[in-house]
């Protein structure tokens, strides 16, 4: 067991310049969603889901800008947590921290289980058992790259990035002759209502930008890195997103037998047989497996913040002084990971099931932080961000039906929870 004998011990490194920010937002933002989204979406509202990935792919602009000035300006490895401390308080800080600290240790795991699907297809095995087996072995390799210190990860990712981009518009490209025009009518099928789900569902692909806030402390430069890596990761992951959907409509039959949610696999196999389906998959892995790098990192950075805070178990602040990394933190989240992969054993259902919610829930913390942000920047541009960004997040969240309700209700039982712990606690 580490003892906490120094200051030094719970400082992190700041080693960190825009090209490491670069690879950390894109590899937390393409990942599982990517992969399994587009077709879920598809499903939902037929060809009009690319508007709901254009709408999305437009508003990434002004929430990665607020977020990158709230990293640039406060930064803290308690993210957006930190910056509604600023404005409203601990109170609602710390509630806004521990939601989601929560919604991450019970959402992540959902990663590891999209890299199995891919992986047993690829294997051709079978059952419920194998499948959280080896999704909780894929978020344990996430857990022991961050073991192995932040740079060491980062140098890793930075070819796996570039690489998985480069993965990504290959599909893309073989697939493109398949297209057929036909297939975007009738445009609507089911309503333009439907667009508004889509939206919500879409958006577990956008969201993100806060996990990278909770590295800030190990950024060297902040107010210069943190804005040019976001402008530029938005524009990126927009093109990506909205072209890999319009491929998804031009080349995959309504209806069709064959499971949509796993994307590479469907593209090439209906326009290039078996093979090249078992490419895709093993492609698909490979994505996952970058993209929970930066979900582990995250997670483990938050319960490092709120432990360094006080607001959970200060022994969960320890730093490695080898690796520089919140080795206490990383494996209590290792620990949530298993505890999470068992409850799924015993409850069973299906892991996509929690999209909805882990989006509209994102949302509701993303409105805190919009409107944190109005009451603490004084800047007309800045301001003028924020209101936009929050409009634009309300607009999402009030399209989103019971998953929204859910969200808020959540966030209102966690709000509770820690006025209690107050009021228990005495003045």
């Amino acid at each position: 067991m580490v003892s906490v004998d120094s200051a030094a011990q719970t400082q992190l490194r700041k080693v960190l310049g825009t090209r490491d920010l670069i690879v950390y937002y894109v590899s937390t933002l393409v990942g599982s969603g990517i992969l399994v989204v587009p077709g879920i979406a598809l499903e939902l509202a037929g060809p009009a889901s690319l508007l709901a990935w254009l709408i999305l792919a437009v508003a990434a602009f002004p929430i990665a800008a607020a977020f990158a000035r709230f990293s640039a300006e406060y930064p803290s490895a308690a993210g957006t947590s930190y910056l509604i401390r600023r404005a409203f308080g601990d109170r609602l800080g710390a509630s806004s921290g521990l939601f989601l600290l929560l919604l991450n240790l019970l959402v992540n795991p959902v990663l590891g289980l999209a890299a199995a699907r891919y992986f047993a297809a690829l294997m051709g095995w079978h059952g419920h058992t194998v499948i959280l087996l080896v999704g909780f072995a894929a978020m344990s390799l996430g857990v022991v790259a961050n073991m192995l210190g932040l740079r060491i990860a980062s140098q890793v990712q930075l070819v796996l990035v570039f690489s998985l981009i480069a993965g990504l518009v290959a599909v893309m490209g073989v697939s493109a002759p398949a297209a057929q025009p036909e297939l975007l009518t009738p445009f609507a099928p089911y309503g333009w209502g439907a667009v508004g789900t889509a939206i919500l569902v879409c958006f577990f692909s956008f969201f993100g930008w806060e996990h990278v806030s909770h590295v800030a402390d190990e950024v060297r430069d902040p107010r210069r890195s943190f804005p040019r890596a976001a402008l530029i990761v938005a524009g990126i992951i927009g093109a990506l997103y909205c072209t890999l959907a319009l491929v998804i409509a031009l080349v995959v039959p309504p209806r069709t037998d064959t499971d949509t949610t796993a994307v590479l696999a469907v593209l090439l196999r209906l326009s290039h047989g078996e093979d090249a389906a078992r490419l895709g998959s093993a492609l698909a892995v490979f994505l996952i497996v970058v993209n929970i790098n930066a979900w582990v990192l995250g997670a483990s950075r938050l319960l490092y913040a709120m432990a360094r805070d006080g607001a959970a178990p200060r022994r969960l602040s320890v730093v490695s002084r080898r690796t520089g990394t919140p080795v206490a933190a990383l494996w209590t989240v290792w620990v949530c990971y298993a505890l999470d992969i068992g409850g799924m054993y015993v409850l069973g259902g299906d892991e996509h099931d929690l999209i909805p919610f882990a989006s509209a829930s994102t949302l509701v913390v993303y409105l805190l932080t919009f409107t944190a942000g109005m009451r603490l920047f004084t800047g007309r541009a800045m301001r003028t961000l924020c209101a936009v960004a929050l409009v634009t997040s309300v607009a999402f969240l009030l399209g989103g039906g019971l998953p929204s309700l859910l969200a808020v209700l959540a966030f209102t039982a966690t709000v509770g929870y820690i006025l209690l712990r107050g009021a228990a606690a005495g003045p």
